[in-house]
């Protein structure tokens, strides 16, 4: 009903379409809304044909003098049906034959916040133009664009692919792959600085807006790369600089569409021009290098249409021929400089190759003894290879031998929680863990370390595998410590020790007894707190008669039992400093509701994020066992 003649319109909000907000417009606007513009038309206007285009970045329906006139895009009456779409098309526009007349438009835009935040004008604007000149310039505009884009994408593309082969071919001319990418910068600039002008789909517009304003910097980078790779076989340190300039730069032009950007690119692009001068003009290495004259001769014009292009942008000279875009023509000379000046030095170098084969054939003998020489190391270094693959055999035998220990799967007791785990330090580690049940004394968990890690760490876990299997049946821990010590010691192992802490959970009833091991994490559910049960004893083969002694607490459902080697309470960072008990403590209090399998994944995770890149120093194993709640 909006639309029709009649609607007494007049305490309706005189409005700018385009819904430009520079300052409060005073009124609400929720994205869809009607439009009502009345014009009054000649009589020598009647019955005529005009040409008509709306520019939106929403939808539309368009009513002339209350009938239905079109469509752009889908307005919906719900969300799902909403479909945008940017015009391009004029249509024909016949004017009825009366004086005053009306134009309404229901317009709908859900994106108008976000384009507003990107610096576009989320309403519409109507276009009525005489017919005649609006096909000529559509023609012309068309051809405009079909052509520009072409020549000024095509050619670098081609480029792009020319000197990305020549890279390919020959890696160690590391110009050819800059180039490659500038190149490809280049094209992007020019399709989609035209593209923009010429999609309907108002999310590509954005996105063609974005695009566009990071090809610059991006082109802009690699060009200087290319520069700095042709006159030095290393990059100057300056290069970081620029690119520390140019990654803010692609970020703020994909935050910021609508050449905002565009300032700080004219800065960096000066910076660039800058620098690619001072390599010019001041390096020794130019010099020598022929056909440089080529390249520097595309920077000069490059310079000069950048220098226009700032001049047009900013309003001062007016664009030739109606051509806003005078830039591409500068960046298509250094393109065609560029590459001539690689092709040439490319040829250069084959020519260069040429030479040097005499000189191969002068130093052929030499070559000969050489080859004799490394013929000889590479039966040594085959021989050394044989070496270390036996020792990784052995390593790897020895490697599956200690997994074979562990425990195969985790026993179920009167419903425990529990879960392991284990990292170790090199290829055969000095970690060990298992577990025995019994039908008088429980559960027995075990945790063990033995001195270093490697063969030797492996050999003093298989032992005492063995003797646990033979001794877990006792029911005093104090006495399976007193047994594995002497046994070890009567080896005659020399240094070689063994950490160990025993856990026995008999109902309610824990007994914990420890050799040279971390202390015993319990975290109390119901008091929201971490005790750290520490036994001051030394490592099992120590001392011969060394006393260990046991403690004995209560457990309650949901407590949860930690048991660790030093490879997590001694866990450096890069800094040096140790991870150490008490940020074991408040990781196990942090994990309350949590399973044991994800108290473990929580404090790996979290210890690991602490260390950071630092190198695991020695083997680290966790044990989690928690108390079923009733």
């Amino acid at each position: 009903g909006w639309s029709k003649e009649i609607v007494d319109d007049r305490d309706w909000k005189t409005v700018n379409p385009l819904i430009d907000w520079g300052n409060d417009p005073g009124y609400k606007w929720d994205g869809t809304g009607w439009f009502r513009f009345h014009m009054y038309v000649d009589s020598s206007l009647w019955g005529r044909s005009l040409a008509m285009l709306i520019g939106q970045l929403g939808a539309s329906d368009i009513y002339y003098n209350g009938k239905y006139l079109c469509s752009y895009g889908e307005v919906g009456s719900s969300e799902a049906a909403y479909n945008p779409s940017q015009n391009r098309l004029w249509r024909e526009l016949k004017l009825d034959p009366k004086s005053e007349q009306v134009i309404a438009v229901r317009y709908r835009n859900d994106e108008w916040k976000g384009e507003l935040k990107l610096g576009f004008a989320p309403g519409f604007v109507i276009n009525v133009k005489n017919v005649n000149p609006v096909l000529k310039s559509v023609y012309e505009r068309t051809m405009y664009l079909v052509t520009r884009e072409m020549v000024f994408t095509l050619i670098p593309l081609i480029l792009f692919l020319f000197h990305l082969l020549l890279f390919t071919f020959y890696p160690k001319q590391r110009q050819n792959l800059f180039y490659a990418v500038c190149l490809l910068g280049f094209a992007g600039i020019t399709y989609f600085n035209y593209e923009k002008y010429v999609v309907t789909n108002p999310v590509l517009i954005i996105l063609y807006y974005r695009l566009n304003d990071i090809s610059l910097p991006l082109t802009a980078f690699f060009g200087l790369l290319t520069s700095y790779s042709i006159s030095s076989a290393k990059l100057p340190k300056r290069w970081m600089i620029f690119f520390a300039l140019t990654v803010p730069l692609l970020i703020f032009g994909i935050i910021d569409p609508l050449g905002q950007v565009t300032n700080a690119n004219y800065v960096f692009l000066g910076l660039v021009m800058i620098n690619l001068s001072i390599v010019s003009f001041r390096r020794k290495h130019w010099a020598d290098q022929k056909g440089s004259r080529i390249m520097l001769g595309g920077f000069i014009v490059l310079l000069f249409f950048i220098a226009y292009q700032i001049l047009i942008d900013y309003s001062i000279v007016s664009p030739p021929f109606n051509d806003s875009q005078v830039f591409v023509y500068g960046m298509l000379a250094l393109v065609i400089s560029m590459s001539t000046f690689l092709a040439y030095n490319f040829s250069q170098i084959n020519r260069n190759l040429e030479t040097q084969l005499e000189n191969v054939k002068r130093l052929s003998e030499e070559a000969i003894t050489q080859e004799k020489i490394a013929a000889k190391l590479e039966i040594e270094r085959r021989t050394i290879e044989a070496e270390n693959e036996r020792k990784s055999r052995e390593l790897e035998s020895a490697r599956k031998l200690q997994l074979s220990l562990l425990p195969s799967e985790i026993p179920n007791y009167k419903n425990l929680d529990i879960a392991c785990y284990m990292r170790t330090a090199t290829e055969v580690g000095g970690d060990y863990y298992d577990f025995f049940l019994s039908d008088n004394n429980g559960l027995t968990a075990v945790i063990g370390d033995a001195t270093g890690h490697g063969l030797k760490a492996g050999n003093m876990v298989i032992t005492i595998k063995g003797l646990l299997c033979a001794l877990s049946e006792n029911s005093n821990l104090e006495e399976i410590m007193d047994q594995l010590n002497n046994a070890i010691k009567k080896m005659n192992l020399n240094m070689l020790t063994m950490g160990l802490a025993l856990v026995r959970l008999n109902g309610d009833r824990l007994i914990y007894s420890s050799a040279g091991m971390p202390q015993l994490f319990l975290l109390r559910n119901n008091e929201k707190r971490v005790e750290q049960i520490v036994l001051k004893t030394m490592p099992l083969g120590a001392f011969h008669n060394f006393p260990y002694n046991q403690v004995e607490e209560q457990v309650y459902p949901g407590d949860v039992i930690l048991m660790v080697s030093d490879g997590l309470t001694e866990l450096f960072n890069s800094e040096k400093e140790m991870f150490g008990p008490d940020r074991v403590g408040d990781l196990l209090l942090a994990s309350i509701g949590m399973s044991s399998n994800e108290t473990i994944n929580y404090m790996v995770y979290e210890s690991g994020k602490w260390a950071g890149d630092a190198p695991l120093a020695d083997d680290m194993s966790v044990v989690v066992i928690k108390i079923p709640v009733n």
